[in-house]
């Protein structure tokens, strides 16, 4: 029965998820609009080795370089795209940045300092996962039929027809507009992944996920679909997980910091701005799969 009390709820979740996000939103916006205006195609090439394994080894340091959360990497990624980088290192920097980058490092290791085992594993998870799908991706002849279709057709057009057309605006103008464009859009698709959320952690029955919490198996399963549910930004989410280290598994615990920042409800619906449904769905299949694999490895093996 909906009451007063969880149409409450449910608008507080939804602001919490909104407010917390927007900033990082706004940062990955920043980040991309100065790539998109001050950065040219050939100038990233450059810099981005021509090998595979080489090639993902470096996407997974670029948060360092663009240390953004899940909200904020989308946009960075989408850009880098336009900029004809390939698909398999945005997709690779997509996955890694949320964590392998130094604020997400600094707030991991204060919640978990009396816990060194999580902050070192989660990172080394983390990577191994980015670096694995973004390799399985790299064999992927086509970029464009990764895309979405309209960033597709962008992609194909000759480097020299996308950065003509930029230099006819003057620079100042082009960023203004830049970040104009892509704040709203971005904004928009938060607004609807955050009210998703804020639905589906309402009805969720918090008791259940509790009393899952010790199970090799249960809990992981438990702590991924809260990971998935709650969507919670990176930055802060190893205090969140904090509050389950009494009652929950540590891969499980694992599991909600390594999963949350590579797929959540609000991150699904704004890679459907870059990639196509099918893409999107491989990514989440990949996410999902092997983080269970290596989380109850944990549990089973390590703890």
């Amino acid at each position: 029965m909906l009451t007063w009390n969880k149409v409450h709820d449910s608008i507080t979740i939804f602001l919490g998820i909104f407010l917390e996000a927007i900033p990082f939103i706004l940062l990955g916006v920043l980040l991309s609009a100065a790539i998109a205006v001050f950065i040219k195609p050939d100038q990233i090439a450059k810099i981005i080795p021509k090998n595979k394994f080489g090639g993902v080894l470096f996407a997974t340091g670029l948060g360092f370089m663009f240390p953004v959360c899940e909200c904020g990497n989308i946009p960075v990624a989408r850009r880098l795209i336009k900029k004809k980088v390939k698909a398999y290192i945005a997709i690779t920097f997509l996955l890694s940045a949320p964590v392998i980058n130094p604020v997400v490092f600094a707030a991991t290791y204060v919640a978990f300092k009396n816990n060194p085992e999580i902050i070192w594993f989660r990172y080394i998870m983390t990577f191994l996962m980015a670096a694995t799908i973004g390799l399985l991706f790299s064999f992927v002849k086509d970029d464009s039929k990764l895309l979405k279709k309209s960033l597709a057709k962008e992609y194909n057009q000759p480097v020299a027809a996308v950065t003509e057309k930029k230099h006819k605006h003057h620079q100042q103008h082009s960023l203004a507009k830049t970040i104009n464009e892509e704040f709203f859009e971005m904004a928009g698709v938060l607004t609807i992944g955050g009210f998703i959320a804020s639905l589906v952690q309402l009805a969720l029955p918090r008791h259940i996920v509790t009393a899952l919490g010790q199970g090799p198996v249960t809990s992981v399963l438990a702590m991924s679909s809260l990971a998935f549910v709650t969507s919670i930004c990176s930055n802060v989410d190893s205090f969140f997980a904090l509050g389950f280290i009494n009652n929950f598994s540590v891969g499980s615990i694992l599991a909600f910091l390594i999963l949350g920042p590579m797929l959540d409800i609000k991150a699904i619906i704004m890679m459907l701005t870059t990639f196509n449904v099918r893409t999107v769905i491989a990514i989440s299949i990949l996410v999902t799969q092997i983080t269970f694999i290596f989380t109850l490895f944990y549990n089973l093996n390590i703890s």
